[in-house]
């Protein structure tokens, strides 16, 4: 377990993306304490691999907060640069609007799946809107261009 420990500090120093990193802790999680339960099951030491069961959860629990924490910088700075609304917490009346959660061993508030959806929804709004805003000026860029070419080929023609 402890070499998994300095595995998951060597993979963190990598200069990889977040998103690659994130991935391989998580299967370097997973696979070494899989191997460890194993090896208490096989030796009969019961009490061993639940805790090491109890342990894998609890990792893998704040390796999800650790995911659902990048995925939520990353949503929500993408959709603060495109200036659209980002759900709140609570609702006027401070209830819980169930598009965020609070991490349960961090204390962050992280995106919920339908906070997700929302706020991906919202984004590519308003990409199609900036897209179909930018599109309507292609024609004249074409039209321009094409016209560029005559004059060009107009002014060798007459050079000669």
């Amino acid at each position: 377990m402890r070499k998994t420990m300095l595995n998951l500090k060597v993979i963190s120093k990598l200069p990889l993306p977040k998103r690659t990193k994130l991935s391989w802790q998580r299967s370097l999680l997973e696979r070494s304490f899989s191997k460890d339960i194993e090896e208490a099951q096989r030796s009969s030491d019961y009490k061993l691999a639940d805790r090491l069961r109890a342990d894998q959860h609890f990792e893998l629990r704040m390796h999800d907060e650790e995911e659902d924490s990048y995925l939520t910088k990353r949503l929500l700075t993408k959709a603060r640069r495109c200036r659209v609304p980002v759900p709140s917490r609570y609702d006027q009346d401070g209830s819980d609007t169930g598009y965020f959660y609070e991490g349960k061993n961090t204390g962050g508030w992280y995106l919920t799946r339908l906070g997700i959806e929302v706020v991906r929804e919202s984004i590519r709004k308003e990409q199609m809107a900036r897209a179909e805003a930018r599109a309507h000026w292609i024609p004249w860029l074409t039209a321009l261009s094409g016209g560029i070419g005559v004059l060009t080929g107009l002014v060798a023609v007459l050079k000669q």
